[in-house]
């Protein structure tokens, strides 16, 4: 059984005010919950408790208790990953804490950047398939072939740990939060829905008893829409174009269908699907590293928007006042560079 070592990986991420674009906006508060500070550069790695066998029960890049999971099969030794973006990373540093092997198969068109940065990190990259599905269904293969016993495959979205330890997310934002302030809307981005799906049910722990329920706001971005395609069918379905968005963090083809019962469970107008386009999303993560110096991605730069771009957040919250407090997920994450900016910048003519 591999060596688990006693060491926290996830950081109790800030909770920061930003009063000029409150104003801006004609709120009371904005907050930005920094989670692109985790190890790994993003939400993806969340857990609840201090010790790394706590973390690894929550990892946001999978949706099973990999220690429980060395406990029914003492000869584990190793993690398979599907995601050559931020779950890919955060399966690549809970995996070789716990001293396992960590094997991440991606699609061709990921990134060279992320793909060395992942190896970097400790894990074998296996370049399978041209689109994530196909990776995935390699990566479910080889954890076939290998049994069990060997080996275990971490989910990118699905999977009750996994919005577990997302959840705890809301934990800290109610933590940080003055007392006695409850947020009106916790604005998120959504790619499989993992993170939305975490978010939902921390809001019903943490605030299922009081007056009033927060508002949450999944963005995703035009050609990577597939939240808002499954709630205009009711049922999750493929998008038919595919990912053509340059957020490639929030390329899932076809969502989760975890958020769509939730929603039906906490309420159809609590939580709402809103789309941006690429340009407002590049503008967003131009402007927020602009005010916090720090670097974010365009997958997160969509759930910026909404603040950034303006009448966005009119379009999405018109219920919204001068009294009314907002918290906006800065989720991350690791496909990001100066360089990437800027030429991004130039893209959109920014």
């Amino acid at each position: 059984m591999a060596q688990q070592q006693q060491q926290p990986l996830h950081q109790v991420t800030p909770l920061v005010p930003a009063p000029l674009l409150a104003r801006k906006n004609g709120l009371k508060h904005i907050y930005f919950k920094l989670d692109a500070l985790q190890p790994g550069g993003s939400f993806k790695v969340q857990k609840r408790g201090e010790r790394v066998e706590e973390l690894c029960a929550f990892i946001g890049a999978g949706g099973h208790h990999i220690t429980k999971q060395l406990e029914a099969h003492p000869h584990l030794r190793i993690v398979v990953s599907s995601s050559g973006g931020n779950a890919g990373m955060a399966a690549t540093v809970a995996g070789t804490a716990l001293n396992l092997e960590v094997l991440v198969f991606v699609p061709s068109s990921t990134p060279l950047m992320m793909t060395t940065r992942l190896r970097a990190a400790g894990a074998q990259v296996i370049v399978a398939g041209t689109v994530w599905d196909e990776a995935h269904a390699a990566a479910l293969l080889y954890v076939a072939e290998r049994g069990a016993d060997t080996a275990m495959i971490v989910h990118p979205f699905e999977g009750e740990a996994l919005w577990e330890g997302h959840s705890s997310m809301v934990d800290e934002i109610a933590d940080q939060l003055p007392t006695g302030v409850v947020p009106d809307a916790v604005i998120c981005v959504v790619g499989g829905g993992g993170l939305l799906s975490g978010v939902v049910q921390g809001l019903e722990r943490c605030y299922s008893g009081g007056n009033k329920k927060p508002t949450v706001v999944a963005v995703e971005t035009e050609g990577a829409a597939s939240l808002a395609a499954a709630f205009a069918a009711g049922r999750p379905v493929p998008l038919a174009g595919g990912i053509t968005s340059i957020a490639k963090s929030l390329g899932a083809v076809q969502i989760s269908s975890q958020p769509l019962v939730l929603r039906d469970r906490y309420g159809a107008d609590k939580v709402r699907s809103h789309v941006v386009t690429d340009a407002q999303a590049v503008a967003a993560v131009v402007a927020f590293s602009d005010e916090f110096r720090i670097l974010v991605e365009p997958s997160c730069g969509a759930g910026l928007a909404l603040v950034y771009s303006q009448g966005e957040l009119v379009k999405a919250l018109p219920e919204l006042g001068p009294d009314s407090v907002v918290v906006v997920v800065a989720c991350g994450g690791g496909m990001v560079t100066l360089e990437l900016i800027d030429t991004w910048r130039k893209m959109f003519g920014l």
